[in-house]
């Protein structure tokens, strides 16, 4: 089993039933190996866990008044382990859950 990491995005389907969106995986990178499911689930927590506290440091880092910055809303550091529209995913085989490839899914 692997840990890879997917961009997410959601796009619009269409109207029909008040409107539906779908979801598109493309595979960044798979970072961890031959693990166990367990393991992996650990592994996974804890990137997540690092990513919140690294997203809360900088908004922390942001509000303080003596950084200057040209960004008027503050200086956010980018570059964290994981931004919004990405995720985490286990799977048995690397890209598996990548979808960028597949048509664009239709009402029925």
């Amino acid at each position: 089993m692997v840990l890879s990491k997917y961009s997410t995005s959601r796009h619009y389907g269409g109207p029909e039933e008040g409107g539906w969106w779908y979801s598109r995986y493309e595979h960044l990178e798979t970072i961890a190996y031959r693990y166990t499911r367990e393991e992996l689930e650990s592994i996974k927590e804890g990137i997540e866990l690092q990513a919140i506290s690294q997203r809360d440091n900088a908004e922390r880092m942001a509000s303080l008044p003596d950084i200057e910055s040209s960004d008027p809303e503050g200086y956010i550091p980018s570059g964290f382990g994981l931004d919004y529209g990405e995720e985490l995913i286990i799977e048995e085989v690397a890209r598996e859950y990548d979808t960028t490839n597949e048509p664009t899914p239709h009402y029925e």
